[in-house]
This record gives C-alpha cells, structure tokens and sequence, in this order.
C-alpha cells in the first residue's frame, strides 16, 4: 500500500471518529502535493510547433531559443518518465512526513481512545454480561440504563476505528493475535489470557477497554507491554514447576 492510501485511508478515518488530523501534518502532505504537480512536465507537441516556427519566423534559431527549449526539455522529462519518478519521490516524502508526525496523530488518538474508554468500563463492570460487539438492545437491560449502553456503543465504534488507523501506521499484523489489546492497555498476562479465553484466542483490541483504562501505546510501547506479560507468563510457568516438583518430593516422602 503506497503512503499516499495510507494518508487518504487515516483521513478518511479520522473524519469517520470525529477526528482531526494535525494542522501540521495537512499543512506539510500539501507542500508534497504541491510539489508533486506533475502538470508542468506534459507536452503540448502542437505548441512545441508553433513555438519553434515562431522563433524561424522571427529569424532565432530554435536550437538555442528559451521557449523551444522549454517545450524539448519538458518532452525530454515525459521520455524519462518524470510523472513516476515525481510520484516515486513524493511518496517517499509522505513516508518521512507521516513517521514525524506520527507522535501528534498517536496524541490526538490517545485522547479519544481514552475518553471512549472512559465509556466502556463502567459500563463492562455494572454489566458484564452484555456483549458490546452487538449493536442490537440487550432485552434484559432497564430501560434506564439505555443511554450508557448507547454511549458505551458508540465508544466501542471508536476503538475500534482508532484500531485500524494504529494498524495503518504501526502493522495490522500486531493487533490481529492473543496479545493484541495489550496495544490500547496495560493488560497483565491473567487479564490477557481472560480475554483470549472468552473470545476464541483473538479478542478485538477494544475488549481492553472492559478490564481496564484504555492507554494507547506506539508499536514499541506495545512492544514491551508484550515483553511484560510474556516475562510474567515465564515466571508465573516456573513457580508452577517449583511447586509441582515440591508437591511430588513431599507425597513420595516416607511419612
């Protein structure tokens, strides 16, 4: 996927949340764009006519006449494939545009995942039953608590679209495994392995929200989130063997 859909698909997104993408960001990808008219390198083969009859007319010779020279040179460009090269170039530049803005597109998203967080989890623990994946009214809710479902849906909405926009930047392939939510929480390994549980091994990312407070993390931060538990896991596996092998001396000792 070229930078270019990347940058349309956060957009397009961000608009979907409610979001906006930093000034700076839109102010930088439309210098790029600017830049990347490509325009001015097309030839008009009929005006390269003219032009060059215009200089013989007027007793110039073409070969070293500005405007000739203008309409070779852009010609030159179109034979080397200027338009790729331009568009090569420009996607490059919104690659480097979009990893230095990164950090203030990950605030703005911070943000939000946390207030829609703030949705969620009281609602997850007064109602722990309902599924908020489903968008159709639970029949056993009181008509009173409605409202918060609604909000708490709405939340869920945006996680979930704060999710895609992190997998555009950071790697889809991150969040689609067991460990996933540890990318939207600072989840220990029981909470992990609960949500893995109950939800077929790939828990949606935005089930973090339901155990604890939502803390959007970048790709490194949620690197070591993953480190965290799996060294929890490791030690949680070799006090288990300990105890195990305690348990069998102590039963096949003499009593």
């Amino acid at each position: 996927m070229s930078t270019a859909t990347t940058i349309s698909l956060i957009r397009t997104l961000s608009k979907k949340a409610g979001l906006n993408v930093p000034k700076a960001l839109e102010t930088d990808l439309q210098r790029i764009d600017n830049g990347a008219n490509v325009s001015a390198a097309e030839v008009d083969r009929e005006a390269l006519a003219r032009t060059w009859k215009a200089a013989v007319a007027d007793g110039r010779d073409p070969a070293t006449d500005p405007d000739v020279q203008a309409h070779v040179t852009r010609w030159a460009l179109e034979r080397l494939g200027i338009a790729d090269l331009i568009h090569t170039e420009a996607d490059r530049e919104r690659g480097e545009v979009l990893r230095r803005h990164t950090p203030a597109l990950l605030k703005v998203w911070s943000t939000a995942a946390a207030e829609a967080g703030e949705r969620i989890l009281p609602f997850s623990q007064a109602h722990p039953a309902i599924d908020l994946a489903s968008k159709t009214p639970p029949t056993a809710l009181a008509t009173a608590h409605v409202p918060a479902w609604r909000e708490a849906i709405d939340a869920v909405g945006t996680l979930r679209t704060i999710r895609k926009m992190w997998g555009l930047l950071f790697g889809p392939q991150q969040l689609n495994r067991e460990l996933g939510p540890l990318a939207f929480a600072d989840l220990d390994a029981e909470e992990v392995t609960e949500l893995a549980y109950s939800h077929g091994g790939k828990p949606e990312v935005w089930r973090a929200a339901t155990l604890a407070p939502v803390v959007l993390t970048d790709r490194d931060g949620f690197y070591r989130r993953v480190e965290g538990v799996q060294r929890q896991r490791e030690r949680d596996a070799e006090n288990e063997s300990a105890e195990r092998a305690w348990s069998r001396q102590h039963s096949l000792a003499p009593r």
